[in-house]
């Protein structure tokens, strides 16, 4: 197979002498036939607009704001701040890109991609293989994947490429063995694949059949901005899948789970019924869940997007279904040897937990991850995160707290440059800002990264609980409720600023119930809450008071020992500050 890159493609000359440019065409009407990149007709303009251009060596037509003036029809006042429709739309169609030579162009003999950083076609060609039978399951198997699918697979996951330099894959190894059991624990190299079933329906209504195809179709969609999962579209022919054709999945595919659904409609006025399953590919559930739905014609598109970004949520959030299962496979394990994924689990795990161990476990994993996967801006991402908590939270950490918060800084903007669109590194590079009191462009980062996935709960959070500490309580904690409501399984620390609000109204009852989840999550400034509030609370517990305040001093952390420095170390302001340190010396806190 021969690479091609945007300079030195014949493209770029008058002449076509080898046909090359007719082949990419050819493979362009192709892939614009196919399912996999028939959802959407702005995107199907986008990916021919880039192909085009690049074939025409007009690449200086190929940048963000031509693009959304020459696609997206936007006017002279377009700002990508404001208005980013170009980088989510190139990067679901690189998405898309990727789903397709995953599956029925696997064996095409032209690749078109769109690598990330840029917004230029790069292509490449190969000798037709010789095709591959069927088995008795109606999917095509085929052989070990290639080099060209291995560096697709990893564009599709974790695809990293420096600006302004060269274009470096960051592959690891991919290979996925058996799923998760007490048995044979899964290799955790790269996140799990998912393939999304057509829905079923169970009665005649052609509504009821769009209605059902089209929650199904826009699942495919709302699970893409999350990077806990590879996102597959199964076809039409395989709504129902036999224990073979799970079997064929995991193991030509490597896909891990398989989302199905059916829908019963309304019957004698009565509301319609979706049920939705997530199957491992052995055959096993996972996850169900039920829905009473009544539409009409006005609302018809509202419900779908509503049901579908509710399943997406649940499934694809870092603390949701899928993550779910991961993380008791990881916690279980010496540290992971299999590249950056396992090492992510371990860290999600810690900051989960907040448990000290966990978070040397973690930091030791990352450096060893960045180290071998330089590329990785999930890597960094969680790295900055992880480093700075080992900066803020640790009275002695491995170095002095300015040193660390540099070196957490420069590991964030590390990941942004690698990938500008990834959450994770914009979370962290807001973590870090705020740290450093830059909360302008602190709580900008994360409005940014909601743009790119209005229903992560992590970035709803993040976003509240900056907007909250510098004194916008109403606002930030409307953020959390959204993050909380969204969440499977919320960590404790979630719940740490619905306490503050309450502590600040004078509802000390009110605060005893998050105080508490807080608490139990090991938070120190759960801790710290949980004791003010049964200090104040009419059913306040006295024992609760004593234990909370011997478990905070035994943690040794600044919030122990210095909790106003600790609190303005996070940037809360200093109303806020003065009353949480006023209730804790209420409640029989003391310095040493």
């Amino acid at each position: 197979m021969s690479e091609i890159s945007p300079a030195q493609s014949p493209a770029a000359t008058d002449a076509d002498p080898d046909g090359s440019d007719e082949k990419v065409r050819k493979q362009l009407q192709r892939m614009l036939v196919g399912a996999a990149l028939s959802s959407s007709s702005t995107r199907i303009r986008l990916f021919e607009y880039i192909v085009e251009e690049t074939l025409a060596g007009r690449h200086d037509r190929l940048r963000g704001d031509v693009i959304a003036f020459e696609v997206f029809q936007r006017g002279n006042d377009f700002d990508p701040q404001i208005d980013p429709v170009v980088r989510i739309e190139a990067r679901r169609l690189r998405k898309e890109i990727d789903t397709y030579y995953l599956g029925d162009g696997r064996d095409d003999p032209v690749v078109i991609s769109v690598p990330k950083g840029a917004y230029v076609a790069e292509f490449s060609f190969q000798d037709m293989p010789t095709p591959a039978p069927s088995n008795d399951s109606g999917i095509t198997k085929h052989s070990r994947p290639s080099d060209r699918n291995i560096a697709l697979l990893w564009l599709a996951v974790f695809a990293a490429l420096i600006l302004g330099a060269a274009a470096i894959p960051a592959i690891m190894g991919l290979r996925l063995s058996e799923l998760p059991s007490a048995n044979s624990p899964r290799q955790l190299a790269v996140p799990p694949g998912l393939a999304i079933a057509p829905f079923q329906i169970r009665g005649s209504s052609e509504d009821d059949l769009y209605f059902a195809q089209g929650i199904s179709d826009q699942l495919v969609n709302d699970l893409q901005p999350f990077d806990t999962v590879r996102v597959f579209a199964l076809p039409a022919n395989r709504a129902q899948l036999t224990d073979g054709d799970l079997a064929t999945l995991r193991t030509d595919h490597q896909i891990d789970y398989v989302l199905s659904g059916s829908y019963r409609s309304p019957e004698e006025g009565a509301s319609g019924r979706l049920v939705v399953q997530l199957l491992q590919t052995d055959g096993k559930v996972v996850w169900s869940r039920s829905d009473n739905l009544t539409r009409t014609a006005s609302d018809f598109l509202a419900v779908q997007d509503r049901i579908a970004s509710g399943i997406a949520t649940e499934i694809g959030q870092t603390y949701g279904v899928v993550w779910g299962q991961m993380r008791r496979v990881i916690l279980d394990r010496p540290l992971p040897s299999e590249g950056t994924f396992g090492c992510l689990l371990l860290a999600h795990a810690y900051r989960r937990s907040l448990e000290p161990d966990l978070r040397h476990r973690a930091l030791e994993c990352l450096r060893t991850a960045t180290d071998r996967e330089p590329s990785n801006a999930e890597g960094w991402a969680m790295f900055a995160l992880v480093t700075r908590d080992q900066a803020v939270m640790e009275a002695e950490g491995g170095g002095s707290r300015d040193e660390l918060l540099e070196r957490a800084l420069a590991a964030a903007q590390h990941a942004v440059a690698l990938d500008p669109q990834n959450i994770l590194a914009l979370q962290a590079h807001a973590s870090l800002l705020h740290t450093m009191g830059q909360y302008d462009a602190a709580e900008a980062t994360m409005r940014s990264a909601l743009v790119l996935n209005p229903n992560d709960p992590e970035s709803l959070h993040q976003l509240g609980w900056r907007l909250a500490v510098r004194g916008e309580l109403e606002k930030g904690t409307e953020f959390i409720r959204q993050a909380i409501a969204r969440s499977i399984d919320p960590p404790g620390r979630y719940y740490n600023l619905l306490a503050v609000s309450a502590l600040m109204a004078g509802r000390y009852d009110e605060m005893l119930a998050p105080a508490a989840i807080s608490a139990s999550a090991n938070s120190v400034v759960g801790l710290a809450l949980s004791a003010i509030a049964n200090d104040r609370a009419a059913d306040g517990s006295p024992e609760i008071v004593i234990e909370a305040i011997k478990k905070l001093k035994t943690t040794g952390t600044p919030m122990a020992k210095a909790p106003r420095d600790y609190l303005q170390s996070h940037g809360v302001n200093q109303e806020i500050a003065d009353t949480i340190v006023s209730g804790m010396i209420d409640a029989g806190w003391s310095p040493d």
